[in-house]
């Protein structure tokens, strides 16, 4: 049986992830802080490896040496040194392990690439990322050397409904404002697609993908169409009928502010992957149930 070590494996892209491969057969063990979310693993058939901080790689790394295919999805935006910290506990597994004896994954996202108004953006677009993703797109670098599969998704939703749901709170006068420009575009993909690419890649063996960037996305869709699809689905659409864009204001204004259509037809055509969940803006109204169940099923375990 193969085995896989999952990090960051209570998010929203790495508990995809990790069940994924547990029912594709694997052996999944995830990395977490707390009991309540070992419990969440557990119920998931997943083995928790229960860490104070990710930073404590004594506590996962006897595993990482054991296991065949380690995933990095690790989403500490508040503690950005901790990236570099897995980083080099991976690369120390890795420099001890038989040559290409492991697989790595190393989750990165489209938004390295920056704004890009004209065209479909590719793995051979030049990086022009965000002053907060500098650091992400030269660490991406260091793992591309260690010959790990580099997967860029776009953005992961239903975990993108949350902001929508607060731009639309905050909408005036039949107004809702977002930060970007007119005709802004983003790339959307279900986690559970994007977890099939992890698995498809593990499967299709490692000289397709070792050293490989695969950009991964299902649709590009526009903002300004899907802001006022969430609004009708809660029952606003007579009531928000136009999109404001303005300027962004802060870091995740600036973040979220971008245009983007991204393409992934290395990975349709590498490993025949395809997304299979449904487009987001032809039904606003499932994924807004969606992310309400997924939150209330972690509140649930966040409390228990």
């Amino acid at each position: 049986m193969s085995s896989v070590l999952v990090l960051g494996s209570t998010g929203s892209v790495g508990l995809a992830v990790a069940t994924s491969f547990v029912k594709e057969g694997y052996r999944v063990y995830g990395v977490t802080r707390t009991q309540a979310k070992a419990a969440l693993l557990f119920s998931n058939q997943i083995t928790p490896i229960v860490v104070g901080d990710i930073k404590e790689t004594d506590k996962w790394t006897g595993i990482a040496e054991k296991v065949d295919i380690i995933v990095e999805a690790v989403n500490e935006i508040a503690d950005q040194k901790a990236q570099f910290v897995v980083y080099q506990a991976i690369k120390t597994v890795v420099d001890k392990s038989a040559k290409n004896s492991k697989l790595v994954f190393y989750t990165s996202g489209a938004s390295v690439y920056g704004e890009v108004l004209d065209g479909a953006i590719t793995e051979n677009t030049p990086y022009n990322p965000h002053p907060f993703l500098v650091e992400r797109a030269g660490l991406q670098r260091d793992y591309e050397k260690l010959g790990a599969v580099i997967v860029q998704p776009s953005f992961v939703t239903p975990s993108i409904v949350p902001y929508y749901n607060q731009l639309i709170s905050a909408a005036k006068d039949g107004v809702i404002t977002t930060s970007g420009t007119v005709n802004q575009y983003h790339g959307y993909v279900h986690p559970q697609d994007l977890a099939n690419f992890y698995v498809l890649a593990a499967k299709n063996g490692t000289d397709a993908v070792r050293g490989q960037v695969f950009i991964v996305n299902a649709y590009n869709e526009s903002v300004s169409d899907l802001l006022l699809e969430f609004a009708k689905a809660q029952g606003l659409g007579q009531t928000l009928t136009k999109v404001q864009f303005v300027k962004p204001a802060d870091l995740l204004s600036e973040f979220v502010g971008i245009s983007q259509k991204v393409s992934s037809a290395k990975a349709h055509n590498v490993l025949g992957w395809y997304p299979k969940q449904l487009p987001i803006v032809e039904n606003a109204k499932i994924y807004l149930q969606t992310w309400a169940n997924e939150k209330a099923k972690y509140d649930d375990y966040n409390h228990a």
